[in-house]
């Protein structure tokens, strides 16, 4: 008798980005401030943001993670960032968003990465 076995797939191991800002916890979810980015708020799933770091001082998202929420205060200037420009073929219509160093999908809020700087969507925000 010969017995067959198949190797699974290891499970991919979760990525977390550095949120550049604080959070503050409510019932289902944290409610995220961008640091350098007043009158903005964006709403996310407790299981998509943890702290890590020696002290828990860092803030993550996970990549992959849905904002559930975003608002931009009318008088953010985040309402006076360059239009994005940027796209990225992990989103349905391509183009991103960046706030706090996280880079977001406009047609979904979902995270795809890493920024620099910020912009915003040219129909949305």
């Amino acid at each position: 008798m010969v017995m067959v076995m198949q190797q699974q797939d290891p499970v991919p191991e979760e990525v977390w980005l550095v949120f550049d800002g604080k959070a503050k916890k409510f019932a289902g979810g944290y409610r995220l401030y961008p640091k350098s980015t007043k009158g903005v708020s964006i709403d996310h799933k407790s299981s998509d943001v943890r702290y890590s770091g020696v002290s828990g001082s860092i803030l993550e998202i996970r990549l992959g993670a849905h904002a559930v929420d975003i608002t931009v205060a009318p008088k953010s200037p985040f309402n006076d960032a360059p239009k994005s420009g940027n796209y990225n073929a992990a989103c349905m219509g391509g183009e991103t968003f960046c706030v706090a160093g996280i880079e977001y999908c406009c047609s979904n809020n979902k995270v795809v990465g890493n920024c620099v700087g910020i912009f915003r969507c040219s129909s949305k925000y």
